[in-house]
């Protein structure tokens, strides 16, 4: 049966605004505050998934305990111990919302891969850090309007490569003129970055020896620990 053309219009229109986001309200004079947070809560994020490849990989395994929940608390948890403070102290209005988006978005995140992730029998789930940053910023992108990526210039994924924006505050992380995060308003929207260092948990897909194939199959960059990763961009509108 062919269905009017009328009703596919309508449906299209009522789809379109039941995925639409909705921005979170983040004054200017706060959006630099807000992101600079937004993209460390991911770093935390990251971080976690990173320290938790062995029980995630682990095929011996079942459930790994690895939920949401868990996910969440222990990001909540690092974001207190490294900032000082709870993210239900976090103030104004507009950055507290933003940093639970970053928390709902993970959350969300880490139960689409179960699945992945309690799969036992499997050496290599492929829920890594790159990964999870991905889908928690599509996740966060399609809710709230702020973007997320991962970007550096030895990219792995066609997504990752740096804007122009982007490679130009690379290049001045790089360059040792910048070392912590720099952000600016281009548009209607506050652009942020926020630099990644190679810590321990990165040294087995990204360090020595350079040209090896990790665990993905992807070449080793030869990175050393301290190194420049790349970073956290975040583009976040604003009022």
């Amino acid at each position: 049966m062919k269905i009017p053309r009328c009703i596919v219009v309508i449906v299209t229109l009522l789809s379109a605004n039941l995925l639409a986001a909705t921005p979170i309200p983040v004054a200017e004079e706060n959006a630099e505050e807000a992101a600079r947070m937004v993209a460390k809560m991911v770093i935390i994020g990251r971080g976690i998934v990173a320290g938790h490849q062995g029980v995630i990989n682990d095929p011996a395994k079942g459930n790994k305990g690895f939920s949401p929940d868990y996910m969440t608390t222990h990001m909540r948890k690092t974001f207190e111990k490294k900032m000082g403070m709870s993210v239900d102290q976090v103030t104004p209005s507009g950055v507290k919302k933003a940093l639970l988006a970053v928390l709902d978005a993970s959350s969300v995140a880490v139960r689409n891969n179960q699945g992945r992730i309690n799969r036992p029998g499997v050496k290599f789930k492929g829920f890594i850090p790159a990964v999870y940053g991905r889908i928690t910023g599509n996740i966060l992108k399609a809710k709230t309007g702020i973007g997320l990526k991962q970007t550096t210039f030895k990219y792995r994924n066609a997504y990752n490569k740096p804007d122009q924006f982007e490679a130009g505050v690379l290049k001045k992380f790089e360059s040792g003129e910048l070392e912590e995060g720099y952000g600016m308003r281009v548009g209607a929207k506050y652009r942020y970055m926020e630099p990644i260092y190679i810590k321990k948990a990165c040294m087995k897909c990204h360090g020595q020896p350079k040209g090896e194939l990790d665990i993905a199959g992807k070449v080793k960059e030869g990175y050393e620990i301290g190194d420049l990763r790349g970073a956290i961009s975040i583009s976040l509108p604003v009022n």
